[in-house]
């Protein structure tokens, strides 16, 4: 893997860890699994990131992929 990809893998796991993980008293091993996905979803789908300038994860991919569509 590229160096730069792994600070972005290290902060996510970062911010689960922060506003999901550390802040439920879970009761199981498939309530973890839930909010896992949950969390997850909700991170990339409708949290806003600061490195993204206020965009999610899911528009800033859209917004490449369009555009590398649009370059062909």
């Amino acid at each position: 893997g590229r160096p730069d990809k792994n600070a972005e893998v290290e902060r996510a796991v970062r911010t689960l860890k922060e506003e999901c993980l550390d802040i439920i008293n879970f009761k199981n091993i498939e309530q973890v699994k839930r909010e896992v996905v949950r969390f997850t979803r909700f991170y990339n789908q409708s949290r806003e990131h600061g490195a993204h300038h206020g965009d999610t994860p899911l528009n800033v991919w859209r917004k490449k992929t369009l555009k590398a569509k649009s370059a062909h």
